[in-house]
């Protein structure tokens, strides 16, 4: 082969080598930081989503071992296709049954690539992240401009946040501290949800009571009755949080001292939530206050 065919034949392979590259490889100029996606997780979605094994309820479910079943929710769907758009569009794989308690405003909120980073964050715990696949992900089209966000209501924050104080603060906290949600579910991130959703929980509160945080009842063999919130079981003890005087007490039972219920189950847990609809209470004034408090939490 003489030297014109030589360097035809090598700039042929460096083509296909090129193609091949771009092909597993795609061309991208983005950086994914894993850490940063674990501290924009801390901040965004652990409130919500534990990564621990066993770790208590949580209002969203836990996101532990990840990277071991994503790829197998939806057929054709890869584990970093499928955490991806479960963070941009979390109705998308949601059961018909299911509460959508999730907001859909990450999108609009993060950076494309802050996205990616949460996801790659999320799956490298359990799983070889097939980056190819992660940086096909589609950029978000509703992401909003910064024209577009609205003034903050500052006289409407501030009259819903004397409400929150008079109503709310002695069952409810907002700030991190021991025991903030033992019993009641801490409020530090329910701006999370929309306004729609914040109301009917103040109207309706049983409508949508937080996982986790349900009224159980139990019964001994000695005759007592006991009801408070669980907060742990296994096979050989439960323990439940109970409410008394002003304070919080741990009451732990071995299962074989406990009596079933008719069902069979060695706990009850009531459909009632524990709060009163304290929103019938309120005018309307004062419960689009309260709800705009609670928006920017």
């Amino acid at each position: 082969m003489n030297l014109k065919g030589l360097l035809l034949a090598g700039g042929i392979g460096i083509a296909l080598a090129l193609l091949v590259s771009h092909l597993f490889f795609p061309v991208s100029e983005l950086v994914l930081d894993a850490s940063r996606g674990e501290r924009l997780f801390s901040e965004n979605c652990a409130g919500c989503h534990s990564l621990e094994p066993n770790a208590p309820l949580l209002r969203g479910p836990s996101l532990h071992g990840i990277g071991e079943w994503a790829g197998s929710r939806v057929d054709g769907m890869s584990a970093e296709e499928y955490v991806f758009e479960s963070i941009v569009a979390p109705d998308a794989f949601r059961t018909a049954s299911a509460q959508g308690m999730m907001p859909g405003r990450f999108a609009d909120e993060l950076a494309h690539q802050d996205l990616l980073n949460i996801t790659v964050f999320l799956l490298a715990q359990d799983k070889r992240i097939d980056y190819a696949a992660l940086l096909r992900s589609e950029q978000p089209t509703t992401r909003k401009t910064q024209q577009s966000k609205p003034s903050i209501p500052i006289g409407e924050i501030e009259r819903g946040e004397h409400l929150y104080q008079t109503l709310c603060m002695s069952c409810h906290d907002i700030e991190i501290a021991q025991s903030y949600d033992l019993y009641y579910p801490n409020l530090r991130q329910i701006g999370v949800h929309n306004r729609s959703y914040l109301r009917e929980a103040i109207l309706d509160p049983g409508k949508s009571i937080t996982p986790g945080y349900e009224t159980a009842t139990l019964q001994t063999v000695d005759g007592q009755s006991f009801v408070g919130r669980l907060v742990y079981e296994d096979e050989i003890r439960l323990t439940l949080v109970v409410l008394q005087g002003n304070g919080f007490a741990y009451h732990e039972f071995a299962r074989d001292r406990l009596i079933p219920f008719a069902n069979g189950e060695l706990v009850e847990k009531s459909p009632l939530s524990g709060m009163p609809p304290l929103g019938l209470a309120l005018s309307e004034q004062d419960l689009d206050d309260l709800i705009t408090f609670l928006t920017f939490m």
